[in-house]
């Protein structure tokens, strides 16, 4: 009123497309976000702006949503960051517990990788061997129950052949860091072995001893074009891998925690960067490392086998200056 009454023009009339009604600045962002559920924002948000919407995630997020995949809860807006949460960390304390795996430990952890990434497949084949016949369905539940025990199998070899070369490094490094006068040396020499950076945590019932959960965590060149044992110049950065929960113990924040504490060990060992790979069609884990802070980097190449998202993690550094701030070494 006071600048019509001295005859100045109205800043919405000079500006119109800075202002909604209310007289208030609105982005295009801001007039896009409120017609999007919250699963969508984070993904929106991880991977860049509202003009990133032809991305994969959000792509796949959308398709789920307008052909009913997900599942009720996850459709209600937010509902899923409510349930992942749900577990607060007092009562996540109280009933589990994290910790880094030893030998004792890796019949299960095998089990349990089989089952979350293996098990669905060789069940779906079974009931899609019921439609040629009863011969066809026993003999394919043989084949499956046979596949299950091969791949529990390999599992086992590959975490046991880790930890065998760990243990193999260790004295190696050590004694190599005795003829070293320098304290930041000998971390550095010790804490940069490539070999030894090498762990498997677990996330177990307190009472039962039960291990629900699983991921390892090692250095990886996960920005390489090729695969291994193509050789690369990009360099190796901490990577984690194999992520399981198992299914009856899921929405309780056993993921969330794992992931938390794989990357305090990250900061222990120095690494600047957490990395992984997530399928393009698996958007509840992305929504769930979207949520933890990771960021998308970029997709798998065409003629690969999987179709996966790269995703990384900036880890915030130590605190203090100087040699006081070097973390302990827990390998």
């Amino acid at each position: 009123p006071l600048r019509a009454a001295h005859g100045l023009p109205s800043p919405l009339a000079r500006h119109p497309r800075r202002f909604s009604s209310h007289g208030t600045q609105q982005s295009a962002r801001s007039k896009l976000l409120p017609a999007l559920s919250k699963r969508r924002r984070l993904l929106l948000r991880a991977v860049g702006d509202a003009d990133d919407a032809d991305h994969p995630a959000i792509r796949e997020e959308t398709a789920a949503r307008n052909t009913n995949d997900l599942t009720s809860a996850e459709k209600d807006d937010g509902s899923s960051s409510r349930n992942t949460s749900s577990s607060s960390p007092w009562k996540f304390a109280h009933k589990y517990r994290i910790r880094r795996a030893n030998r004792g430990d890796l019949e299960n952890i095998a089990k349990l990788s089989a089952k979350v990434f293996d098990k669905d497949l060789l069940d779906g084949a079974v009931n899609n061997s019921a439609k040629f016949g009863p011969i066809i369905k026993f003999t394919t539940e043989i084949f499956a129950k046979i596949s299950y025990w091969i791949l529990v199998a390999d599992y086992y070899k590959d975490l046991e052949a880790c930890l065998d070369r760990k243990d193999k490094l260790a004295p190696i490094a050590r004694k190599q860091a005795m003829g070293m006068t320098s304290r930041y040396m000998r971390y550095a020499l010790t804490n940069q072995n490539d070999g030894r950076m090498f762990n498997v945590m677990i996330a177990e019932e307190k009472d039962t001893g039960k291990v629900v959960g699983t991921v390892t965590i090692y250095r990886f060149s996960a920005e390489a074009t090729l695969p291994p044992p193509f050789p690369t110049f990009s360099p190796k950065q901490c990577y984690a891998s194999t992520l399981a929960v198992d299914p009856e113990y899921r929405r309780q924040g056993i993921a969330r925690q794992l992931m938390e504490d794989s990357e305090k060990m990250a900061r222990r060992w120095g690494q600047k960067y957490m990395y992984l790979h997530v399928l393009k069609a698996n958007v509840d884990a992305q929504y769930l490392y979207f949520d933890c802070g990771y960021k998308f980097v970029k997709t798998d190449p065409w003629w690969y086998p999987e179709n996966r998202l790269l995703l990384r993690k900036q880890l915030p550094e130590y605190g203090g200056k100087g040699m006081a701030s070097l973390p302990r070494m827990n390998m």
